[in-house]
């Protein structure tokens, strides 16, 4: 075998360590300062990146509170301004109504009034009349009304009494299971 052979086994590790070490110096050299240099740069980007991302989260809900706490002080503003706004028009409505009805009403209010004491005298009056023809005369003094008949209107009055109370009374003596036969 010619490649184990003594005499040329020495000038073949010459060659390859001449070239192992020429490669290793060009990647020393040349190459691998490159790749160390972009690889700090990429960790430098990451880290300014995972930093920025932080920053943003941060700023982010920074951001989401300070808004939430504006939110909340506007509604609250909005709810004091509307309560207020209704105060005010609630005590303007019912200060104009007053003044309306003490100003403008007041002549209607009294007509009013007195349109109403008026039915009710007629209505009383209807009352006492009616009053009158349903009652004995004899009751007339106890109920406070003048009598205005005599013994004959009264002797009228008691005998229709006396009929209704006879004859209530009759239908209460009948035995309730018998019936009447013709």
């Amino acid at each position: 075998m010619p490649q184990l052979d003594k005499v040329t086994f020495l000038s073949q590790f010459f060659w390859l360590c001449i070239f192992y070490f020429g490669f290793y110096l060009i990647l020393v050299k040349h190459f691998l300062p490159r790749m160390s240099r972009l690889l700090k740069l990429r960790q430098t980007k990451m880290n300014l990146s995972q930093e920025g991302f932080s920053l943003v989260q941060q700023e982010k809900s920074e951001l989401q509170i300070a808004r939430d706490s504006l939110l909340a002080a506007g509604a609250q503003t909005a709810r004091n301004s509307v309560g207020k706004t209704l105060q005010k028009t609630s005590d303007w409505v019912h200060q104009t109504i007053d003044q309306t009805n003490r100003g403008h009403f007041q002549s209607f209010n009294q007509a009013y009034i007195s349109s109403l004491q008026n039915m009710m005298t007629s209505q009383n009056t209807i009352q006492m009349i009616n009053l009158k023809a349903v009652l004995s005369p004899r009751s007339h003094t106890l109920a406070g009304l003048n009598p205005q008949c005599g013994a004959l209107k009264e002797a009228f009055y008691t005998q229709k009494i006396l009929a209704l109370l006879s004859k209530n009374s009759k239908t209460l003596k009948k035995p309730l299971g018998k019936k009447k036969s013709k």
